[in-house]
Order: C-alpha cells, then sequence, then structure tokens
C-alpha cells in the first residue's frame, strides 16, 4: 500500500536543494532569523543612543581625528609606496 506523497515525483537532488532541506531540517534558520531580528531591532537604538554610550563607556577618553599634534600631516611621499607585482611602477 503506497502513500499519495510517495507516488509523486520528487525533483532531483542538486546542492541548493540539499542545503536548504539540511537549513529547514536543523534548528539553524530558527537561529539565523534570531539574530537578525535581534541586530534588526538593536541596531537604531545603539545608533540613536550612541553618543551616550560611547560617553559613558570611553571614561573622558576623546579621540579626534583633525590637527591632532601627535600624527604628522600627510606627505605625497607616503601615499602611494605601494608597488606593482613586477616591480616597475607604482600601483595607485
Amino acid at each position: 500500500m503506497t502513500t499519495v506523497l510517495a507516488r509523486l515525483p520528487r525533483p532531483r537532488m542538486n546542492l541548493w536543494r540539499l542545503e536548504w532541506l539540511r537549513l529547514i531540517r536543523t534548528p539553524r534558520a530558527l537561529a539565523l532569523g534570531a539574530v537578525f531580528v535581534f541586530f534588526g531591532l538593536l541596531e537604531p537604538v545603539l545608533t540613536r543612543y550612541q553618543s551616550q554610550i560611547f560617553r559613558h563607556v570611553g571614561n573622558g577618553v576623546h579621540i579626534s581625528f583633525r590637527d591632532s599634534p601627535s600624527t604628522p600631516p600627510p606627505r605625497p611621499s607616503g601615499t602611494c609606496s605601494a608597488r606593482s607585482p613586477r616591480g616597475s611602477r607604482p600601483m595607485c
């Protein structure tokens, strides 16, 4: 006695079908969905309160990239130091 599902033609097994069956067979899909929902809900909150969070965590440390006395001004000689694999001319 055969069931109706046993008589239906099945599609050929390929790598995409195999991966899909493995994904829905295991709880990976649920875990992946939970991670996406978690970060999707957390991102707007972190973006909104980013300055307060960094101020609280930073303990008064201030990082500035403009006119910092500890960094030297950029030089044209240091901007294109990478060479091509043959070594004949700069890559930039």
